[in-house]
């Protein structure tokens, strides 16, 4: 709705004739953006978390591996740019439309012998994020694998191991808000860190070993504590 330069869009004629101007688009979009988190800063941390989870709960690396789902994503996708910016796309894939949907239809028909063997490695979720009810949050459900990471996330803050790890993982928090406070739920703005959630899964096995080592530890206590002192008979014998 926001990139809709359209007359007749659904912000009407004013937004779209104020978008066309890229300079006093970014300085009114400042400063509303400025007041907002001034006025609101709690609700705008919880937007940024929000998109955060949004960013990371959209994985689609199986559907790229697919060299027909891939290109029919890069038709759909750049429909709207073929039509508004011909010249730009025309440079990103030095050629005209009518040799790109030649090529679509071309590389659609293609097979990679290797991908039904890659696509369950694909399927890496910690997230799961569906579109809310207009005016509502979206559906955020997390999977195994990010309860996980979520737990070794906590292990993390505890006091005996805030200090030994936090010049690995608080940098990257520190990024993933930073970019996202500015940027949009863009999936690839997590390409740079997204191991981080591996390690994260790794302080979580690691608590939950540990809490079954003393959790054992304690058991063998209790049960050796428990056991009836010998007789002065059989101590003798």
């Amino acid at each position: 709705m926001l990139i809709n330069d359209d007359a007749d869009g659904p912000l009407g004629p004013a937004y779209a004739k104020l978008l066309s101007n890229r300079k006093r688009f970014a300085q009114v979009a400042q400063t509303l953006a400025r007041q907002a988190v001034l006025a609101h800063p709690f609700q705008y941390f919880g937007m940024v978390c929000k998109k955060i989870i949004v960013a990371a709960a959209d994985r689609h690396a199986e559907q790229r591996i697919d060299p027909a789902e891939f290109w029919s994503d890069q038709s759909e996708d750049g429909e709207i740019h073929w039509s508004r910016r011909p010249k730009e796309m025309q440079m990103v894939y030095e050629m005209d439309r009518s040799a790109f949907d030649t090529l679509v239809v071309e590389r659609a028909t293609h097979t990679v012998w290797y991908a039904k063997y890659l696509k369950p490695f694909t399927r890496v979720n910690w997230l799961q994020a569906h579109r809310g009810e207009i005016g509502h949050p979206p559906r955020i459900h997390i999977q195994t694998m990010g309860w996980l990471a979520l737990l070794g996330l906590i292990s993390a803050l505890l006091p005996g191991r805030f200090a030994r790890t936090s010049f690995l993982w608080l940098p990257l928090l520190l990024y993933l808000f930073i970019v996202y406070a500015i940027g949009d739920t863009v999936t690839r703005y997590l390409v740079p860190i997204e191991w981080i959630l591996f390690i994260f899964m790794g302080f979580g096995l690691d608590t939950i070993l540990d809490g079954l080592a003393l959790a054992w530890r304690r058991m063998r206590f209790s049960s050796v504590g428990a056991a009836p002192a010998p007789s002065p008979v059989e101590v003798v014998s």
